[in-house]
């Protein structure tokens, strides 16, 4: 049902799409192959779509241009993906887990 619910919103091509945590429920066994998906179905809605999405799963936060993480209210993290920051923050988050803390 998620994975139906996740397509409708993208197949209608909104302006802004809210997303929370895309990867919740989905069997370990499954997540690669929706994570291509994801990937996909956000390459296609291209430009026009602003995605917001709130997750803790890497490879998500991956297929984004933008990311603002939020620890704390005094820790707060925002960078382009093709910045210095951006790739520090996601090679620390690789080294520590695959899940965010």
């Amino acid at each position: 049902m998620q994975r139906i619910c996740i397509a409708r919103a993208i197949i209608s091509k909104p302006k802004l799409l809210l997303i929370d945590d895309i990867l919740k429920g989905i069997d370990p066994l499954e997540r690669t192959q929706v994570e291509l998906a994801i990937e996909g179905a956000l390459k296609w809605l291209g430009p026009e779509t602003t995605v917001v999405a709130v997750t803790d799963k890497l490879p998500t936060i991956k297929s984004f241009d933008h990311l603002i993480y939020i620890k704390n209210p005094y820790k707060v993290i925002s960078a382009a993906k093709d910045s210095n920051q951006f790739r520090k923050f996601l090679k620390h988050a690789l080294e520590d887990h695959s899940e965010l803390d």
